[in-house]
């Protein structure tokens, strides 16, 4: 079933002005909550913009657009891993700021990369 109603695209950058994530919703505070307990890179955060649309459709193509233009480092697939991913995930282990819960996610997601780039050197 479509969506109906407004929606909100909005962005996530680091101090340096990184792009972290993007994501598009229809309840902003819920989805803020949502990130801000179960984000491993919420920690990150120190920006967000946010743009209201008035219909899915809409807010959903920007959304894409959005994450294809600015590529952010948390927007990925795992086919899409990159250095910057890798380098992110070494400060944030090292920043001891993971969020309670996320820590074995984290910590398994290190293993995995490390694990990836044993294969391919």
């Amino acid at each position: 079933m479509p969506r109906e109603g407004p929606a909100v695209v909005y962005r996530f950058y680091n101090a340096s002005g990184l792009s972290l994530y993007t994501g598009v919703t229809q309840n902003l505070a819920q989805r803020l909550q949502n990130h801000s307990s179960q984000q491993v890179w919420w920690p990150r955060v120190s920006r967000m913009v946010a743009d209201f649309y008035p219909d899915w459709p809409t807010a959903s193509e920007i959304e894409a657009i959005s994450i294809s233009v600015d590529r952010p480092v948390y927007n990925i697939s795992q086919d899409q891993l990159t250095a910057l991913h890798i380098v992110e995930l070494v400060r944030l282990l090292q920043s001891n700021q993971v969020p309670a819960g996320s820590q074995q996610l984290v910590w398994e997601l290190a293993g995995a990369i490390a694990e990836w780039l044993g294969e391919s050197t």
